[in-house]
């Protein structure tokens, strides 16, 4: 019973480490798709698990992994406002 109680939390943080993962791939995914980046390079350069549709290979979920997707949402975020204060500031892009 006591291996339970030990056990049960673990449980819990590793569901909600593998829920933020996959918000951040779908936030990396969704960024992606908005700039025209290839998302598998993007987030195999995080962790190649994050790409892998092979069922055998769990996901990786380790902090490393996490911290990878947080700099990773961070660059596109850059990305995405550099961009549009291209075109903002340069209304030629358009046409």
């Amino acid at each position: 019973m006591e291996l339970i109680l030990c056990v049960g939390p673990l449980f819990v943080l590793q569901a909600e480490r593998i829920q933020k993962v996959l918000a951040y791939v779908n936030e990396v995914h969704l960024m992606c798709s908005i700039l025209g980046l290839d998302f598998g390079k993007t987030v195999s350069a995080v962790h190649p698990s994050l790409h892998d549709k092979r069922l055998e290979h769990a996901t990786n979920i380790s902090d490393n992994t996490l911290e990878g997707l947080e700099n990773t949402i961070l660059k596109l975020k850059t990305e995405t406002k550099v961009r549009f204060e291209k075109v903002l500031f340069n209304p030629l892009i358009l046409h």
